[in-house]
Formats: structure tokens, sequence, C-alpha cells
């Protein structure tokens, strides 16, 4: 036996050396003899028989040239992968260029009748995607994960009222192109693009409310979706609360001791009322809350959220003989510990008017992120109209009770002082920025030759086009209502009576929806054990009045943002103040630092009030990073945070005030102005 395996051993072929490195060479000559060895090797049962002692398991080798092939596939593989998307990226970038040519309106058209119906009913999972919270990512710690380090434990249950868009809504009754989506989020989670790119018609018919009476139309319902869900997060890795309620539960808070409120975002406050009984349900929850705890609540509200919660502390003491909840005027006292005000726009948004206008919906928080998706932009893959886009909004009262409030000596005219708070006008010769008085809302010029050719006809230089009218923010809300108040009855009804600063006029003892949440007019509980803080980001260039071009035989469209208008100091046909992005200082903070601070009339309570600014600082990510200033991605800011923790835990009256802008300078000067008494019905419309 020795003898025959010697002899094998030997005739066996000899293995020839390769060409080239011969490190390599060897490598693989040997790799693949034990190969062959391997294939000679007996089977496992004939090892442990005893019948090949000696003889070891065979072990599988792959070669270096095998594994040098398999590398070189794989980069070129994610190499031609990154290409890809950064194509893809550019050609998104630069679709205004090319899209308007290649993906007209038929083609969409097409794309969505070819969709088969049953594609719909087989994507529910969509509203089921994870959040994608990358903070266990994160080495950097919590906020809340540090308070509570410090000590920092629950002290007052909160209620959250969520913004502007920020609440998801479902379909609970539909009409016959949207009866598949029963109980999925028309609104929110991505199954909002599955319904939209399914039948874009049938969900704006969907989105809108009924123009006549301000709620819903016939044969169709959307809800708010309930819970903490509804506000955490918009889309997968899209927050809005998340973070919040993230750092909350790293406290110690639960489901025991924090309630969302959230709700239809589309209804005016008096709406939400009548249809929902919102804020009967809300006082019903912090009540309970109170009961069970044994102490006052934390309300949280953001944006729109604001006004919301002004007019609910105003509605709950109002008796219900005229139209209120019945609490009586110690109802705050007992039940309201804090107040927190996140980016609330007090005074109202700019942008709210030529959103009812012309359907311009630039930079609004979570919609601005969004115009590109829904086609409000020009050349996007949508190719949507900003038409079909302004009747939308026309038939949403929470757009029109935005309006802007306080008149020209807030939003400025055309008398010799301008506007209270300073535009960037441009750059001087020496590189430095000027800056000055505004002296109108809007800047209209009107063509002589408007062919009405097209939605966005007349956005173009037009030599042609007469000189430049100025309006005032009364005589631009003046003209909205003119144009479209007649349609929309009962949002005409609310709030054509929009009040300018004379707050010699109240509601007559009921429900008024104008004079309820309008901070210039409406006191303050006469809560004394309250306490207000006013958080806000400042240092982000923010609407403040527009230049427009006005077609006369453009029936779709017949005003619309002149884009022609650009540079020094308007950026295609919007002009430029300090603000959080989306609303402007002047609104998030005049309240705060002057209108409630000195004035018993407005607060009987002498509540106190403080002021936390913080300068945006554009970071790493979607939504701009820890320190963002922005409208909605300050809801991640982490100071922001820390400060809310503060609050909720029981130390508000620790936190000291902080303002990085000129709020109070800006707040002075509102001020002066507004002591100015005009005739009566100046600023009536």
């Amino acid at each position: 036996m020795p003898r025959a395996s010697a002899t094998a051993a030997d005739d066996a072929p000899k293995p020839t050396r390769r060409r080239g490195n011969p490190a390599v060479a060897s490598d693989d000559d040997a790799l693949e003899t034990k190969s062959r060895a391997g294939a000679r090797s007996p089977s496992p049962s004939k090892a442990r028989r005893g019948g090949a002692r000696g003889v070891k398991s065979p072990v599988k080798y792959v070669s270096v040239r095998s594994m040098k092939k398999r590398f070189i596939f794989l980069r070129i593989l994610l190499s031609r992968v990154a290409f890809f998307l950064a194509g893809m990226c550019f050609l998104f970038y630069v679709r205004p260029y090319y899209a308007h040519y290649i993906y007209p309106e038929s083609m969409q058209s097409r794309v969505e009748r070819s969709i088969p119906t049953w594609l719909n009913s087989t994507l529910h999972s969509l509203n089921e995607l994870p959040a994608l919270n990358t903070s266990a990512l994160s080495s950097v710690p919590l906020p809340g994960q540090l308070a509570y380090a410090r000590g920092r434990r629950p002290k007052h249950p909160v209620v959250i009222v969520p913004g502007f868009v920020s609440s998801g809504l479902e379909l609970w009754e539909g009409l016959r192109c949207g009866k598949h989506f029963f109980r999925q989020r028309m609104w929110g989670t991505p199954a909002m693009a599955r319904a939209y790119f399914t039948d874009r018609a049938c969900w704006m018919q969907h989105m809108r409310l009924d123009p006549t009476t301000g709620i819903d139309p016939p044969g169709i319902k959307l809800r708010a979706v309930t819970g903490l869900e509804a506000v955490d997060w918009f889309v997968p890795g899209y927050f809005v609360w998340g973070k919040i309620i993230e750092n909350l539960g790293a406290v110690g808070y639960d489901v025991n001791t924090l309630h969302a409120a959230p709700y239809d975002w589309r209804l005016s406050p008096h709406a939400l009322q009548e249809r929902d009984g919102y804020f009967t349900r809300l006082k019903a929850s912090i009540e309970t809350m109170v009961s069970l705890h044994g102490v006052p609540v934390a309300v949280l509200a953001h944006s729109y959220g604001d006004q919301l919660t002004r007019y609910f502390l105003r509605w709950v003491e109002t008796p219900t003989n005229k139209g209120g909840g019945g609490g009586g005027n110690k109802w705050t006292d007992k039940h309201v510990a804090v107040y927190v005000n996140i980016a609330g726009p007090m005074l109202g948004i700019p942008k709210a008017v030529p959103s009812l206008l012309s359907g311009e919906m630039r930079d609004t928080a979570l919609l601005g992120q969004l115009e590109g998706l829904l086609g409000l932009t020009a050349g996007s893959f949508v190719s949507g109209t900003f038409g079909s886009a302004a009747q939308t909004f026309r038939t949403w009262g929470s757009m029109w009770s935005m309006l802007p409030r306080g008149g020209s000596r807030i939003w400025g005219g055309t008398d010799a002082d301008g506007s209270p708070d300073t535009i960037v006008r441009g750059d001087d010769d020496d590189g430095d920025a000027k800056v000055g008085a505004l002296r109108h809302f809007l800047s209209v010029r009107t063509k002589k030759d408007a062919d009405g050719a097209g939605a966005d006809a007349g956005n173009e230089t037009d030599e042609d086009a007469s000189p430049p009218y100025n309006l005032t923010i009364a005589s631009a809300l003046r003209l909205l209502f003119e144009r479209h108040g007649e349609d929309h009855p009962r949002n005409a009804k609310d709030y054509r009576r929009v009040l300018l600063g004379d707050r010699g006029r109240r509601g007559g003892g009921g429900v008024d929806p104008v004079t309820f949440g309008d901070p210039l007019v409406d006191a303050l509980p006469n809560a004394k054990k309250l306490r207000i803080l006013c958080l806000y980001g400042v240092g982000k260039p923010t609407e403040r009045a527009y230049h427009y071009v006005h077609r006369p035989n453009n029936t779709d469209r017949p005003f619309a943002l002149d884009v022609s208008v650009h540079g020094n100091g308007v950026d295609r046909g919007v002009i430029l103040t300090d603000g959080d992005g989306s609303i402007p200082l002047v609104s998030l903070g005049y309240m705060c630092a002057r209108g409630w601070r000195r004035d018993d009339a407005l607060n009987p309570a002498r509540i106190p009030i403080t002021i936390r600014e913080y300068e945006h600082k554009s970071g790493w990510g979607i939504q701009e990073g820890r320190y963002s200033g922005d409208h909605v991605n300050i809801m991640g800011n982490v100071e922001m945070i820390e400060d809310v923790l503060e609050a909720v835990t029981g130390h508000a009256g620790e936190i000291r005030e902080r303002t990085t802008s000129r709020v109070r300078e800006l707040s002075e000067e509102v001020h002066r102005r507004l002591r100015r008494r005009s005739r009566w019905g100046e600023g009536e419309l």
C-alpha cells in the first residue's frame, strides 16, 4: 500500500508555472493542487470507517483570479449605479428646462389611465412604512436622555396641537374613483403619493371642501387620523412631532401622560367645532388628564395650531348660550399651566394671499417641500396647474383664517413711513446689503396684449406691459374678496371683516370667527398661574411681499406671480425679510415682545411671556440638521427641544429669554403705529 501510494503521486501531472507574477502564480498553483487533491479524497463515510487514514475532509478553495474578477464586477456595478443615481439627480434638478417638452399633460393623463385599478388595493402597506428614524444610529445623546440624567421627570401631562398640513387625513367616504382608498391616507405617508399619481384629478377632488358650506362636499368624508401616529412623521424620514415625542419618551412620558389632538387642518376653527366638535373633545381630553394626574397640562402648539389654541382658550370660557364651551373664566387657570407656542403665525401669514389669489405655495411648510411633487412648479414631472391648486386652497377655511391681520400699519402701505420691518433691497457699490421700508404688499403690472395662453403665460418679461401699480394689504385683501368671495360665501362671510389693527371693535359677545384667535383684539385668558413660551426661528429669508402680473384674458389664472422680477433683493417675484422661512418676524414676535407685555387690555392677568429665538443654521440632511430654525424643521432643533422639556417638567420659570433678531425694535415701531387710531372703518373690507 505505501508503494502504490507513492507511485500514484509520482504519476500525477506536474503543475505548470504561469506567466506573470511568480508569487501570484505559485499561490494559484497551490490552491489548484489542493483542490484536485480534495477531489480525490475519500468520502466522509470511508474516512469514518478508517478506509483512508490520514486523509482530511475536502476543503473548497476559490482562486485569487476568481476573487479578483468578482471584485472588479462589483466595482463596475456600483460605479454604474452611482452614475445612474447622479444622472437622475441631475435630470431632476434641471427638469424645468426640458420636462415641459417631453412630459406634457396629455402624456400624464394616459399614464394615469393605464394603471390598473387592482393595483390600488395591493399597496395598503405603504401606510405602515417605518418612520426611518435615524436617532438610534447617532452616538450623540438625545436631549431627553441628558435631561433625564439631570433629574428631569414628567410633571405636566402634555397635549399636542399640530399645525397646518401636519395631521394625517384618511378617507371614510369617497366618490367612485376613490372608494378603494377607504380608511387609507389621502394625506400623509407614501400612500398619499400613490393616491395622487394613480388619479390626480380624483385625489384633488377629494381634498377639496364644499366652497359654499366650507365643510364636506357631497359623497366625500375625509377625517383626521387619531393618535400620536397622526402627527409624528409625515412620510418616512420626514418628522413633524416625532423628535419631540421621542425625547418626551426619554424623560419618562408615555401614552398615559401624552395626548395628541390632530384635526382636519383644511377647516376653519369655527367649522372644526361645527363639524367635528373638535374643541369640545379637546376640552374633555384636558379635563380628563387633569383629573387623572392631579396637575394642569402643558399645551404644545405648532404653526396654525397656535391660532387654534388661542381660539380654544377664548371659546372654552365663553358661555354655552353664546356658542362657547361654558368652562367659566377660571377654566384655563385650573387646567393649563404652560402654553408653548412654537412658530405661531399670530398676525397671519403674507403667503396666504398669493395662495388664495393664484395658487402660489412657495416655501410653505410641508407644501413647499411637495410643490414639485404636486405639480406646482413650472416644468414639473406632474405638470399640474396653479389654477387647479388655487381652486382647492380657496375651499380650505384655514387658509382664509391665516390672512394677515393688522393692516398697513403692520404690513406696509404707500404712505411715507412704509413698512415697519426692513426689506433687503440689494447690494450697493461697496457690496453691503441695503435695506429699506416696503411701500406695497402687491406690485402689479398688467399685460396689454394678454392672450391667456397657458397656465403660466405672462411670467416672462413683457415690454408691452403697463407700469406697475401698488396695492396695500387692505387693497390686496379687497381684490381677493371681490374676485373670489362670491364663490366661497362661507369663507367670505367669516373673514371678509378682517380687523386691521382697530381694537375698538369686538364681537357681539358670542363666538366670532374673526375676533376669536386675533391677538390684536382678543385678550388672553385671565389666568394668573399660566406661563407662555414663544419659541421660533429667525435668520432665514421669508416671504413678505410680491410682484404680480395681471393677464385680463387668462380665465384660468388672471393674476400670477411675476417671476421675471428677479435680483436686487427680489427672488423671482418674491420680496424677502427676516423670519423662519414661512412666517415673517413681525408675525412671530410682536405679540410676545410687546403686544402682551404692556397692555392690560390684552393680558389682564399679566401672564409672564418668555421669548426664545433660534438662529437658523442650515446643516446636513433633508431637514437641515440639529440647529435649523426653519418653520417645520425647528421641530428637530435640539435647543428648542431642551426648552420644551424644561417647560413640561415644571421648570418653565427657569428658562431665560433670548433674542438675536431686532424683534424688540420692530415691535416698538409696530406698537407706535397701532396707537395712531385711524378713522372708523379704514381697514374694513
